[in-house]
């Protein structure tokens, strides 16, 4: 940090990656919240960093928001996990549509966590129309990688979860 703030230029870059592998790593040891903090500082970091060099940093910006939204939401923060997941569906579709090979595969997942995030605040048509979408962009992704089954593990994953939001809620008497 103190490299960083006497030369940023030079050393923004090093300190945003070094706080987002800080976050990785307290997340791990299960430290949700040390991890949600060093990540907003790490987003932070790329986003003054993204403004000088737009396209550089905006894949890392949608995977930190990515992060935030799952630690978000662990930490029962749902307004500010739906915000996170919101932020990185719409960065990872602006880079989907640079190169879909590339960024399909964080886009379905992204869309599956919003998904979840919508279901969480009582928005179950927009959670169901948003899984539909990651399916369908998780079928593709397979296309394109038939001999890895993770991408088929993630396709019934979300299937599963479409068809959890698609029962009838039980009524409390």
């Amino acid at each position: 940090r103190q490299l960083a703030e006497e030369s940023p230029i030079k050393y923004n870059a090093w300190l945003a990656k070094a706080l987002y592998r800080l976050a990785n790593s307290l997340s791990c040891m299960d430290l949700v919240k040390e991890a949600l903090d060093a990540n907003k500082e790490a987003l932070e970091v790329y986003q003054g960093l993204s403004k000088e060099y737009p396209k550089t940093f905006e894949s890392r910006i949608a995977e930190i928001s990515h992060n935030l939204a799952s630690q978000y939401s662990g930490l029962g923060f749902k307004e500010e996990a739906l915000k996170a997941s919101r932020g990185a569906v719409e960065l990872r579709k602006e880079l989907a549509k640079q190169d879909p090979s590339v960024f399909n595969i964080d886009l379905a997942l992204s869309l599956h966590n919003l998904s979840i995030d919508l279901s969480e605040m009582g928005l179950t048509q927009e959670a169901q129309e948003t899984v539909k979408e990651a399916i369908e962009i998780q079928k593709e992704v397979i296309l394109g990688h038939p001999n890895d089954d993770s991408f088929g593990n993630d396709l019934t994953k979300f299937k599963e979860f479409l068809s959890e939001l698609s029962e009838p809620k039980a009524s409390v008497e």
